[in-house]
């Protein structure tokens, strides 16, 4: 009861302090929402890795994140596109080990305009025949090809025939044994 006043007379401190954080970490902390990012509408990076997290919520604030690390949470689904959408910077999204099920749901992902890396490896997701490829296809719906940013899906880069794939099929275009594998 005495340390009332002394928590109470930090708190302008430690709200100013959070409001200009560019990296935040919360991994491993026992989290089960993302309340405290909405303090940090400066970061760039985020861990909130290794939590109980079930649904996203306020990380949307956050219009200059550009690394959003998520991986073994419990997230079950992903956002729909207007949340995405806010995120425009963000570059690296990691949510390997989760339990996202649906591929309807990595659609929204194509509201990120320079999604450069992304992880969702160990969800059921992955179980799906055509995983990488469904996965790939969803994030670059509505892009052109040219202009797609998806570089690496789970750890793996992207090769120019799976960037390419639908496109240059309704083009009619074949690749040589120059885009072939090794």
């Amino acid at each position: 009861k005495e340390a009332e006043p002394l928590r109470n007379a930090t708190q302008p401190f430690t709200k100013t302090f959070m409001s200009k954080l560019k990296l935040l970490d919360l991994s491993e902390g026992g989290h089960t929402d993302c309340n405290e990012v909405m303090d940090c509408p400066e970061i760039t990076i985020c861990y909130l890795h290794t939590n109980a997290i079930r649904m996203l919520e306020h990380v949307n604030d956050c219009a200059k994140l550009r690394k959003l690390d998520l991986h073994a949470n419990k997230l079950t689904e992903l956002p729909p596109e207007p949340f995405w959408r806010s995120l425009a910077a963000l570059e690296v999204l990691h949510l390997h080990t989760n339990n996202l099920q649906n591929l309807e749901d990595v659609k929204a992902l194509s509201a990120l305009p320079n999604l450069t890396v992304l992880t969702m490896y160990r969800n059921p997701i992955a179980l799906h025949p055509f995983y990488r490829s469904e996965i790939i296809k969803a994030t670059l719906r509505g892009v052109d090809a040219g202009r797609a940013t998806l570089r690496v899906l789970d750890h793996f880069a992207l090769s120019l025939e799976e960037i390419l794939g639908d496109v240059a099929q309704q083009r009619g275009y074949r690749f040589g044994e120059a885009f072939g594998a090794f």
